[in-house]
Parts: structure tokens; C-alpha cells; sequence
């Protein structure tokens, strides 16, 4: 087939493309055609996520044949306390084999932070491989090497190990979930996870559609059986809950490997609930003989009593960004960089302009106020673009940031002064996004 000059138009979605869109993706990826994709189940997930709307799906097409595609999500998650970013999440990004090759991923990419930019969006966020062709791609067209996802996994024996090491407390109990539980998931998952960057908004609906009433593993999967979620309390009053799955007792291939279970999410405002909530899980694995468990916590303090007996193991996945419109997002953080020097007991007038490939901020601190300002400063510090964005998502300190050399530049005269107020405006956080909220 030769195809060399015949056009590319890439554009939205038109009413009728989801036939084209799924056998792009079918053609593309194994675990969709294993799991069954079709229109009809393409087209559901507009009642199921709110950040999926099929009106931001892409197509290429050549002739008036879809050859390739890319979905834009339009998920929600959290830089600081309480201040949560909206972004384009970038899913889905395929081209039908015998097109390939031909520029069709680069275009669809570009036009995608096209969309994002005229959304009015700060962030575009993707999640993919990192040995494979599609990250020569992305980083092409401009996105960072964000962060490289891990995993724990354990055999049998570190099962045991855990579940004979760590400590019974008779005062959490356990039962399973129930639809009435709903509006206490919600609420324990935002109460124990306000230390955590990445964390996605989850509406109550989001919860009862995604979680409760079809049971979602990751991303645009789920399953209508082997998933459960229990939920802990003390004296009376909910302090955690998790989401696990067994593969052998689901309807589908849940993305465990076979004879094996896997915690999605455990979350607890005490390290007693978390401890108890794992026991339990691990209890039922062990009961039912199974030879693996894998699971994906934040690799932070609040879990390293649970994580310590098992294998970290590096993946190959990693998340990825692009800062579409930097002084909007600098704006959206302004009231948590504001906060955060309220805590630090404020700062004197000080002027500074922070470059990255994605543009130039022009800030002024005073007191514990910040603001976007237009003039230049006399001030610049210019970052190279992994580092600002993970800098700005709180994955590396400004401290780390220049202690590994991400600082491309500095020009000022008061460089103890720049480098103070950095360090409290850029301190590190924690940083997760949760299996389920992938998009």
C-alpha cells in the first residue's frame, strides 16, 4: 500500500467515528481486543468517567479512513493542599499498523496540545512506556520525563513474612463495602491523602459509576466480578478502606498475573487502619493459596511498614507532561504558594522571572502574597524543562532541582534571598496517582 503523499487531516470527533476509533485501538493494543472493546463500550465511558467526553477524541484520517487516534481526558488532580489542576491527559495514542511510520502520532499529538490550549488548560499529562517508539514521540513534540512508575510484588513467602510480622489490633474492625459506604470512601480518600500531590478529584459520582457500580482496575478496564472493597473502623468511626482483586475470580484478565492478587488502593488516616486493612487482604490471599500479590502504594513513610517486606520493582512506565500554558498554571498555584509562605511566616518584596522551555513567569512575593506580574525581573532562573515540572508537582525540591544540576541558569545579585524563598515556595511533597484514576 503506498501512502506516502496521500493527505493527513487530523480533527475532533464526528458523530459516527467510534467505529473507526475502535479499530484503531483494537489494532493497536492486545489488552483491548482481549478485553472486547467495541463502539457501544467505547461510547459508555462517557456515562462512566467524567473526564472522558468522546467530543475530544482525535482521529487522523486519510481518504475518509480513521488511521489513527488519540483521546484527551479531562481529569483533575492535586498540587498542594487543596488546590487541584484540570488537565489533558493524553490516552489511547495509536495508529493501525500498516500505517505507521508516517508522522501520523506526531500529528495527532501536536494537535492534541492544540486542544488543550484552546481549552484554556495548563497541563498536559500522559502515562506510557518508556522503551518504547511512542516516548521518542512525546519527548519529539515536547514532553518531560516526569516520574518512572514502580510497583511492589511478593511470592509467597513474603506474604507469610508480612502477615506473621506485622501487628494485630483488635480495635479495627473490618467488613466489606457496601453502596451505602459510598459517601465515607469520598470522604477518608480526601482526608488521608491531603499530604499527596497527583491524587485525582473524584466526584461522588465518579466513585458510585467507576468504583461501586462497575468495578474499574485501571484506566478504561473493569471487570463485573473479583473485585472488593472492605472498610476499616475504629471505635465505630471509618479510618481507611482498599481495593483489591483476585485473578483468578474475575471475569476478565484483570492485569494481575495468573494465580495472583493485587491491592489497587489502600488508604487509612492511621497507620493501625492501614496495617489492619493489609492483614486482612493478606489473610484472604494466603487462605486461598495464591502465589503472587502485586500492588502499587506511594513510596512515602505512611507506607513503608507495609512495603518493607516485599521487592520494589522499577517499571518501565512513566509519566509524562507539558506545561501548555505556564503563567495560567503559576496562577491556578497562586493561592498555594501563597499558603505555603504563610506558613513559612512570610517574605520581603522580592521580584523574580522562573524560564522553562514552556515560557516565562514574571512573580512577585510580598509577605504572603504572590502574584503573576508583567515586567521582567532582574532575577532569572531558568530551569530545564524535567525538572521545573517535577519542581512544580513537588517530586524534586528547588534544593534538589539544583543539587542535580536541573538549573540551567541563574542570574541575580541576591542569590541567597532567590534561593530561600524557592526552597519555601518548592518544597518537596509526596506524589501518587492512584491505579484506577489512570487515564
Amino acid at each position: 500500500m503506498i501512502i506516502s503523499h496521500m493527505s493527513i487531516n487530523v480533527r475532533l470527533y464526528q458523530e459516527g467515528d467510534e467505529e473507526g476509533i475502535v479499530n484503531v485501538i483494537n489494532s493497536a493494543f492486545g489488552s483491548f481486543r482481549g478485553w472486547g472493546l467495541d463502539a457501544e463500550k467505547w461510547l459508555e465511558y462517557d456515562k462512566d468517567d467524567f473526564a472522558f467526553n468522546k467530543n475530544l477524541a482525535l482521529v487522523a484520517e486519510i481518504d475518509g479512513k480513521i488511521v489513527g487516534h488519540v483521546m484527551l481526558m479531562l481529569r483533575e488532580f492535586k498540587l498542594g493542599k487543596n488546590t487541584y489542576i484540570k488537565f489533558g491527559g493524553v490516552a489511547n495514542v495509536s495508529t493501525m499498523p500498516e500505517y505507521r511510520g508516517r508522522g501520523i502520532a506526531t500529528r495527532l499529538m501536536t494537535k492534541a496540545i492544540e486542544v488543550c490550549k484552546e481549552k484554556d488548560l495548563s497541563l498536559s499529562s500522559l502515562l506510557t512506556g518508556y522503551d518504547g517508539i511512542a516516548h521518542g514521540i512525546y519527548r519529539k513534540v515536547g514532553y518531560t520525563d516526569t516520574l518512572f512508575e514502580s510497583s511492589f510484588r511478593g511470592k509467597r513467602k513474603e506474604m507469610e513474612e508480612a502477615y506473621q510480622n506485622l501487628p494485630e489490633n483488635n480495635s479495627i474492625q473490618i467488613r466489606e463495602a457496601e453502596i451505602s459506604d459510598l459517601e465515607t470512601f469520598s470522604s477518608l480518600y480526601d482526608r488521608s491523602l491531603i499530604a499527596y500531590n497527583g491524587v485525582c478529584r473524584r466526584p461522588l459520582e465518579y466513585w458510585k459509576k467507576k468504583i461501586f457500580d462497575k468495578k474499574y482496575y485501571h484506566s478504561f478496564f473493569y471487570v463485573t466480578k473479583g473485585i472488593y472493597k472492605i472498610i476499616a473502623f475504629k471505635n465505630g468511626t471509618p479510618t481507611g478502606y482498599a481495593i483489591y482483586g483476585i485473578s483468578e475470580e474475575a471475569d476478565r484478565r484483570i492485569g494481575f498475573p495468573p494465580f495472583s492478587g493485587g491491592i489497587l488502593e489502600l488508604v487509612g488516616l492511621d497507620n493501625e487502619s492501614r496495617i489492619a486493612l493489609f492483614k486482612h487482604i493478606l489473610n484472604e490471599f494466603l487462605s486461598k493459596k495464591l502465589k503472587f500479590m502485586v500492588f502499587s502504594f506511594p513510596d512515602s513513610k505512611d507506607y513503608k511498614r507495609l512495603t518493607r517486606f516485599f521487592k520494589k520493582i522499577g517499571s518501565s512506565g512513566i509519566l509524562m507532561d507539558y506545561v501548555t500554558k505556564q503563567d495560567k498554571l503559576f496562577t491556578e498555584l497562586k493561592n498555594e504558594l501563597s499558603l505555603r509562605l504563610e506558613e513559612y511566616g512570610g517574605f520581603s518584596r522580592l521580584r523574580f522571572t522562573l524560564i522553562s522551555e514552556y515560557g516565562e513567569t514574571n512573580l512577585e512575593v510580598s509577605g504572603n502574597e504572590v502574584d503573576i506580574i508583567e515586567n521582567n525581573s532582574d532575577n532569572k532562573i531558568m530551569v530545564d524543562k524535567d525538572y521545573f515540572v517535577r519542581m512544580i508537582y513537588g517530586i524534586e525540591s528547588f534544593k534538589d532541582v539544583l543539587l542535580k544540576n536541573g538549573i540551567i541558569s541563574i542570574k541575580t545579585e541576591k542569590f541567597r534571598k532567590v534561593y530561600e524563598l524557592l526552597n519555601v515556595m518548592f518544597p518537596r511533597r509526596e506524589f501518587h496517582i492512584w491505579t484506577i484514576d489512570h487515564w
